[in-house]
């Protein structure tokens, strides 16, 4: 899915294109002698794009530091608490680094923004 920008199945800024997932399940299947629909991969990747978004978001938490050696975020064990008693995903990250951090930086590079469908003008025409 890395080189989907180049192959043109996800142009710059957007979401992918069907023909993508497609393409990825196809390999898989072939490399890992399995069966995979688009369908599958599509949601695996929108479950490890939730888990990133909630990786990076513990960036912003007061007092989060983050441990280049281990590439993971370090709090201490009451700000872990809390956090987690606010919410609970953020659980799976103590201790921990996000699974396949290097693959969804360079999927989704930052923090996800959705594209908006831009909005058509309409044409002001006049009846005279």
């Amino acid at each position: 899915m890395c080189n989907c920008i180049d192959l043109g199945l996800r142009p710059k800024g957007t979401k992918f294109l069907a023909s993508a997932y497609l393409r990825t399940a196809a390999e898989v299947g072939r490399q890992a002698n399995v069966r995979l629909t688009r369908h599958e991969v599509r949601s695996l990747m929108k479950a490890q794009r939730r888990k990133y978004r909630s990786w990076l978001e513990l960036g912003e938490v007061d007092g989060a530091v983050w441990d280049d050696d281990l590439q993971q975020w370090i709090l201490g064990p009451a700000e872990w608490d809390e956090l987690i008693a606010d919410r609970s995903e953020m659980r799976q990250f103590r201790g921990r680094t996000l699974q396949w951090l290097d693959l969804s930086t360079k999927l989704w590079g930052g923090l996800y923004r959705p594209v908006l469908p831009v909005q058509r003008r309409r044409s002001s025409s006049s009846s005279c």
